[in-house]
């Protein structure tokens, strides 16, 4: 007699981990820079961040911002 295949179950066999090295990072971001992408430096607004964490409001106004 057969098992049914169980859906649930999992593979014996393990998933390998995605872990890039320098070499494949720096070969994906050239492909992605010749096929027009742009890449932008996201610079933090210190003043600002320090500003808004002085205000006495309550922490699920800081999540609300933090959130988007």
């Amino acid at each position: 007699m057969k098992k049914k295949f169980n859906i649930k179950r999992k593979s014996r066999k393990g998933v390998v981990a995605f872990k890039p090295n320098r070499a494949f990072l720096n070969e994906a971001m050239g492909a992605y820079l010749e096929n027009g992408g742009k890449i932008t430096k996201i610079e933090m607004d210190e003043k600002a961040f320090q500003s808004f964490m002085a205000h006495p409001e309550n922490p699920t106004a800081v999540d609300d911002f933090l959130r988007g």
